[in-house]
């Protein structure tokens, strides 16, 4: 009994969890890797939380940023880039913290997201990419202020404020 017992502990542990996320994919967990069921890789979450009335973000540990959700996201005070230097503890974005913007070097929008709000990604100095879906219709005042990596962004036909 005890062996069987043992053998079974062993299989639970070892078993990936499967769930569902909030965009209806569902996706494969283990203790470093999630993985959608369709096979793309999403690291592993490093921090999570809102960014908006109904939008939320994670940051995964290779420094994507990802956002999505219903509508639009909050706008963000940004004093965090002043004659070239970045202090993330002036910015109130909440992947500002601990050095984060500094680091941050993809950003991917999701379908649901209507406004990327202002400063909302000042002053992330390594940002290289954006995507932007056509949901979006808005983009805030300075929102890639600093961004001085920035080579690759399309912005969509939908946007009609910037």
């Amino acid at each position: 009994m005890k062996k069987t017992l043992g053998i079974l502990t062993v299989l639970l542990c070892a078993t990936p969890m499967i769930y569902a996320q909030a965009d209806g994919n569902a996706a494969i967990e283990s203790s470093d890797v999630a993985m959608t069921s369709n096979g793309a890789v999403k690291g592993y979450v490093i921090a999570s939380g809102s960014c908006g009335k109904n939008v939320n973000y994670e940051l995964y540990d290779d420094y994507t940023l990802r956002i999505y959700g219903k509508g639009e996201m909050s706008n963000f005070l940004s004093l965090g880039y002043f004659e070239g230097e970045v202090n993330p503890a002036l910015t109130s974005s909440p992947w500002g913290k601990e050095q984060c913007v500094k680091k941050i070097k993809a950003v991917v929008i999701e379908n649901g997201v209507t406004r990327i709000g202002k400063n909302a990604f000042s002053p992330c100095t390594s940002l290289t990419a954006v995507t932007i879906p056509n949901t979006v219709t808005s983009i805030g005042d300075e929102a890639f202020r600093g961004c001085s990596a920035l080579t690759d962004i399309t912005i969509p036909n939908g946007v009609t404020s910037i």
